[in-house]
């Protein structure tokens, strides 16, 4: 009689999650760690020594847009840590607004024009009066 043992493991596969906008929360002075919270989720991503030190982010760096291909934070073993993501590369990108997707941007970008039409309007109005009273 032959027994075959199966094991019943699913291959392991980070999937990468490209273009992610974040915000710095958290530069280690002394470890050089990082963190930052995803946009899109809010999650924590993790970033290593070497990738805080690539994207030039030190103790004043709190606020900080950047833009990252992310994955899963796991070990080899597959357990996960109490950060759930892990920076892998950065991308060279400076456009990315806090909290916005594309279509977001593009309409606060027409409110804050139609915002400044409105002021000067009002701009106007208030000069008049001032002019009247003297």
């Amino acid at each position: 009689m032959r027994v075959v043992a199966m094991i019943d493991e699913k291959p392991h596969a980070d999937p990468l999650t490209p273009h992610c906008a974040m915000t710095v929360t958290f530069v280690s002075e002394n470890k050089k760690f990082a963190f930052a919270a995803r946009h899109d989720t809010g999650e924590s991503v993790y970033i290593s020594p070497m990738l805080a030190e690539l994207a030039g982010l030190d103790r004043k760096s709190a606020g900080r847009v950047l833009v990252a291909t992310i994955s899963p934070n796991t070990d080899d073993v597959g357990s996960a840590s109490n950060t759930p993501w892990r920076v892998l590369s950065w991308e060279p990108r400076t456009d990315v607004a806090p909290h916005l997707v594309d279509g977001e941007i593009v309409t606060l970008r027409n409110d804050l024009v139609e915002a400044l039409a409105c002021i000067e309007i009002l701009r106007d109005h208030i000069n008049r009066a001032i002019k009247r009273l003297h």
